[in-house]
């Protein structure tokens, strides 16, 4: 019963307190990455899509536990999944492992590196304080939410409804860019 209030605490923890101490809000054009491939990777490039950018853990259970949901996600034209993988140690080999044996088919992989790390490009996007992390940007390049744990198909998809219908004369056109 004890272990039982403390989880219920800590979820409500997680989700009121932690949100709103990951304030970033950093612009997507000012986000480049290099990818698992030695490819640049600009988030401007992606402007008119959404753009999740997960930071997942080779460690996390709740992190392979999304993989299904990002992939559905990340199949659909208006939205691209970017992966960055952090607190992973030193043994790169253990995050394609990881990827492979996950089944992540998003659009990029990044090795994000150790939060710790002033250094790290998970340092970019912004802090990580819990596993999974989600910085989510609009089609205009803006950061519009930040996901502290799972991301879900429903709650992408009202996200998305509910900024389309915020601005009526917006037109949800498509992509104005592939992917990269």
């Amino acid at each position: 019963m004890q272990r039982h209030r403390l989880v219920k605490g800590l979820a409500l923890w997680l989700a009121l307190v932690l949100p709103q101490a990951i304030e970033a809000h950093v612009p997507a054009q000012s986000i480049q990455l290099t990818t698992m491939q030695g490819k640049t990777l600009k988030l401007s490039s992606y402007r008119g899509q959404w753009v999740l950018v997960n930071l997942w853990a080779p460690w996390c259970p709740l992190c392979y536990h999304e993989v299904p949901a990002l992939n559905a996600l990340d199949a659909r034209p208006d939205v691209t999944v970017i992966g960055v993988a952090v607190d992973y140690g030193t043994d790169e080999d253990s995050v394609r492992q990881a990827i492979e044996r996950a089944g992540m088919r998003y659009a990029a992989q990044v090795l994000g590196g150790n939060r710790t790390d002033p250094n790290a490009q998970s340092k970019r996007i912004g802090p990580t304080l819990f596993y999974p992390t989600t910085y989510v940007f609009n089609p205009d390049g803006r950061q519009h939410e930040v996901i502290v744990g799972l991301v879900s198909v429903e709650r992408i998809q009202a996200m998305i409804d509910a900024w389309r219908a915020m601005a009526p004369a917006r037109k949800p056109g498509s992509p104005t860019a592939g992917r990269p």
